[in-house]
């Protein structure tokens, strides 16, 4: 079996990390070969304190970009696999760890990845966005390339076992995040670490899309606990949203050259499709047939904030310049 380096970079996480490593630590995967390591971006909380009750090793790493800390992990790290996990990512069961594995058993690939899993159990917002698997504007310029789950409805599948084997082209690729979970070996690390992509968390995947390589998605999931509440998502994507105006170097804008024309269209669709409430209304209809579960309808005001949040911060960056 292989040596497994679960990578976890955190500031201020003392509400959510117990529960990620009790997850890690809960995996049928023999313990010694299992190690996880705490990258430290200037905790003030109890996180490194509870931390260290699980026998993690905990690395200072201050950093404006702490899901980089994969680059120093291959430096302190003999492992095989490294799992990129954020401290809000639960592995939804024992078997998690093993599942994932099994494509590197049984082909040449450079990583597997999987899909965010909605927690019946989790507010109802976080239940939305985990039915998603991402953040509403996401969807709308990426459809079905931004869910795992959807990927065999346009994409060719190479093999089918116990997971689906893929090869995507740069043209059309999914969004796949480092740090939700991706399993990667140490040559494919070594190979994204080289090329110093840093400011966006697709651009490592898509690096290597542009180097043919073949990747694994395991019908497992993550539970992912993004947002509590409306306030919360308010929060949380107002920054985002000023991160992407304001200094060019986050999220999309990192990876405009790679989008094609369909998807650099689509993010400027979105403030219309998100202001007009209508259409937003007639796909949380369509959801709602789909699943039958009432957190579908955050889709309405998500989409409404997202979109007047962007025009707002817009003309409040514009003013600023003048």
């Amino acid at each position: 079996m292989q040596k497994v380096s679960i990578v976890i970079p955190v500031l201020n996480e003392e509400f959510r990390i117990k529960k990620c490593l009790r997850s890690i630590l809960n995996q049928d995967y023999p313990k010694n070969l299992i190690e996880i390591l705490i990258f430290d971006n200037g905790c003030t909380d109890n996180t490194l304190k509870i931390a260290s009750r699980y026998n993690c090793k905990i690395i200072p790493f201050i950093s404006n970009r702490p899901e980089n800390s994969h680059t120093f992990a291959l430096k302190l790290s003999k492992a095989d696999i490294f799992v990129i996990f954020a401290a809000d990512n639960v592995m939804t069961s024992k078997h998690w760890l093993k599942k994932m594995l099994i494509p590197f058993e049984k082909e040449k690939i450079s990583c597997s990845f999987t899909h965010i899993k909605v927690d019946n159990a989790d507010f109802l917002i976080n239940q939305y966005y985990s039915f998603l698997n991402v953040e509403p504007f996401t969807w709308f310029v990426y459809g079905n390339t931004s869910n795992p789950k959807n990927f065999s409805k346009i994409y060719k599948m190479i093999k089918k076992n116990n997971f689906e084997l893929y090869s995507f082209s740069l043209k059309n690729h999914p969004l796949i995040a480092l740090a939700q979970g991706l399993c990667i070996n140490r040559k494919s690390l070594e190979f994204i670490n080289k090329k110093k992509k840093t400011g966006d968390d697709i651009l490592p995947f898509i690096d290597l899309i542009n180097n043919d390589e073949t990747f694994a998605y395991v019908d497992v999931g993550i539970f992912h606990y993004h947002v509590n509440n409306f306030i919360d998502f308010m929060k949380k994507y107002k920054k985002r949203i000023q991160n992407n105006l304001n200094q060019n170097q986050t999220g999309i804008t990192r990876r405009l050259k790679f989008i094609k024309v369909e998807r650099k269209i689509k993010t400027f669709l979105f403030i219309p499709y998100g202001l007009s409430i209508i259409l937003p209304l007639f796909h949380t209809l369509s959801f709602f047939v789909r699943v039958k579960k009432i957190y579908v309808f955050y889709h309405i005001p998500t989409c409404f904030y997202l979109s007047s949040s962007i025009i707002f911060n817009y003309i409040k960056k514009t003013f600023r310049s003048n």
